[in-house]
Parts: C-alpha cells; sequence; structure tokens
C-alpha cells in the first residue's frame, strides 16, 4: 500500500484514520480482522486465489496472491518441469535442486554430443536431439528457480504451515 506497488484490482482495507508518528502504523477498518496467516492487522489485502485475507508480508507482489497460494503456483510449474525431466522422489527442496543439477549437466553434455555429430553427420534427427536436451537443460533452469522461491516462501510461513 505504501511501498508503491500496484495493488489495482485488489481489494485493500484500510480504516480512514491513520496515525502519522515517527512509527507509522497502518490499521484496519475492523479491528477484529487479522493476516489469516500470521493474525497480523496491518494493512490487509485481500488474495484473488482463495479470499484469504493477508498482511503485506503474506502478499506475494510478483504473482500478486497470498504466501500460500504463490508456494502452491511455484510447486504447479515446478511438476510441469517434471512432467518432461522426471521426478525426484525427496521431498528436501535442497536434494531435489541437486538432482536438477546434475539432470541438467547431463542434457548439457548430451547438448554438446548431438551437436557435433550434426556438424559431422548433418543429419536434422542430431539437430533434434540437441533441441530436446537443450528443452531439458531449460525446464531444470526452471524447477531449480522456483524451487528456490519455494523454499524463500516457506521461510515466511509460521512453522505450523510450513
Amino acid at each position: 500500500m505504501h511501498c508503491g506497488a500496484d495493488l489495482s484490482g485488489y481489494k485493500v482495507e484500510v480504516s480512514p484514520k491513520i496515525d502519522v508518528s515517527p512509527k507509522i502504523e497502518v490499521r484496519t477498518n475492523a479491528e477484529k480482522i487479522g493476516c489469516d496467516i500470521c493474525g497480523e492487522r496491518k494493512a490487509i489485502v485481500t488474495c484473488k486465489e482463495c479470499g484469504r485475507t493477508v498482511c503485506n508480508f503474506h502478499f506475494e507482489g510478483e504473482v500478486k496472491m497470498c504466501t500460500l497460494c504463490a508456494i502452491s503456483h511455484f510447486e504447479g510449474i515446478v511438476r510441469e518441469c517434471e512432467k518432461w525431466t522426471g521426478k525426484y522422489p525427496s521431498n528436501d527442496a535442497k536434494e531435489r535442486i541437486k538432482w536438477y543439477r546434475k539432470e541438467k549437466e547431463l542434457h548439457e553434455k548430451k547438448y554438446r554430443e548431438f551437436m557435433e555429430s550434426y556438424r559431422k553427420f548433418g543429419s536434422n534427427w542430431w539437430l533434434e536431439f540437441a533441441n530436446n536436451s537443450r528443452k531439458s537443460i531449460s525446464l531444470c533452469n526452471t524447477a531449480i528457480e522456483n524451487e528456490k522461491k519455494i523454499e524463500k516462501l516457506k521461510r515466511k510461513l509460521p512453522p505450523e504451515l510450513r
């Protein structure tokens, strides 16, 4: 609300009375309304995805939704990547990221080999193999990036919601 982020299209509830002091405090128009994630009673925003009311800390501007919906959003992207690259059967994000990095290295090596074969033999099917490897590299990068985002978002949640 006060940082300049575009909140058009979101319902923002703020009381008409705002105390201005060295320590600025924003109050909601209903004292009992708080963030559905942490209970904070500051600048409440309604998530368009799930309807939760959340504080600014739990509103993710990049995707314009609450932290819980953002985690689900990024997990969905990772699941899409898994359809092509294969699923690593661990719940530990660090282990999954290591696995995706190894997969990426493997596909980078295959890509170089396929491109070398294409240059040597000129057959287009080597180029098609190389393009598939390049797609796998891109998907591994996407999965790694989104796994990191998920872990960062989970650290914002109270322990009982992680």
